[in-house]
């Protein structure tokens, strides 16, 4: 994924996503909070778009596309995915997630 690449799919999560109006929320680790944000991103139009991004930035924390920082840890491993082959558009197909 090219820098240009990474700044659409930011702008197009910002942009068409469910949570930018509640980022603080989704930084939280409570679990109660969590879970709320799992339900409003399995809702989102842009949960794919979302775990790509979430996926190419391991920096990243809170959830992102119903995922935790830990389980993307766990993802990328599980998945034999470095950060340096999401960031070159080689990310899995959905299905696999």
């Amino acid at each position: 994924m090219s820098r240009a690449e990474g700044r659409y799919i930011f702008d197009w999560v910002e942009e068409h996503g469910a949570c930018p109006s509640m980022r603080r929320m989704f930084d939280s680790t409570s679990p109660a909070t969590v879970d709320r944000c799992r339900g409003i991103c399995r809702r989102c139009v842009v949960v794919e778009d979302c775990m790509a991004r979430a996926m190419a930035m391991p920096e990243l924390e809170g959830t992102w596309a119903a995922t935790t920082a830990a389980e993307r840890v766990v993802l990328r491993s599980a998945l034999g995915v470095s950060v340096r082959s999401v960031a070159c558009g080689k990310m899995p197909s959905s299905n696999a997630l």
